[in-house]
């Protein structure tokens, strides 16, 4: 009876990692969405000479790049 418990506590595990693994590819994927969106923010900015939104975009896509390769980080590692 106590390998069966500790079987099923293995396969949990198990599950649960996979989907740890796709919520972090999935968050990876809307962040490289993000990133774009944002760059043709900026982009648009730029165009109509709103610095303040031209810095603001620039410092969101700078979050969102880190943020995307902390997350890339965590995948390798599981």
């Amino acid at each position: 009876m106590l390998e069966k418990k500790l079987g099923n506590r293995r396969n949990g595990l198990k599950v649960k990692m996979t989907n740890r693994k796709k919520r972090l590819k999935k968050g990876i994927e809307s962040l490289e969405k993000q990133i774009e969106i944002h760059k043709e923010k900026k982009r648009v900015a730029e165009e109509r000479g709103d610095e303040f939104l031209e810095d603001y975009y620039a410092r969101e896509i700078e979050a969102k790049i880190r943020d995307k390769e902390r997350r890339e980080g965590m995948l390798r590692k599981s």
